[in-house]
């Protein structure tokens, strides 16, 4: 299953679209525009799905930046993450800059151990029962 993503880039306000895995708790593309994301959708979902489900995912991602319906912002699907070098959690800063700022570019960088302290931006969107 995939979720689709909205980051919001706070150096500049660019925003940067992605589908994101829950399988494995990554990126499954780099960020993209609107108008780049709209097009890879519909080429990879083909023309009934891009008009039929598509719209209804993108109002939740544009109110919540996730397409996910169990959380209500973004850090909380990408946070607990595995998108480093050996499926380390990356913090959001580091997303932008290998996925969306910089896509490709470089080694994936390493992050934090998954079971180590959970970093602030993502604990405070968290809302466990």
């Amino acid at each position: 299953m995939s979720y689709l993503v909205k980051l919001i880039d706070p150096v500049d306000n660019r925003a940067y679209y992605m589908e994101w895995s829950s399988i494995c708790d990554g990126p499954n593309t780099y960020g993209m525009s609107l108008e780049e994301f709209a097009a890879y959708y519909r080429d990879e979902y083909g023309r009934l799905e891009f008009e039929h489900r598509f719209p209804n995912r993108m109002k939740r991602v544009e109110e919540f930046g996730t397409s996910e319906r169990r959380e209500t912002s973004v850090h909380g699907t990408i946070g607990f993450n595995r998108a480093g070098k050996n499926e380390t959690v990356l913090s959001f800063e580091q997303i932008l800059e290998h996925f969306c700022r910089h896509p490709g570019e470089g080694e994936l960088p390493e992050g934090s151990d998954p079971y180590g302290k959970i970093p602030a931006e993502i604990s405070l969107s968290y809302k466990g029962n």
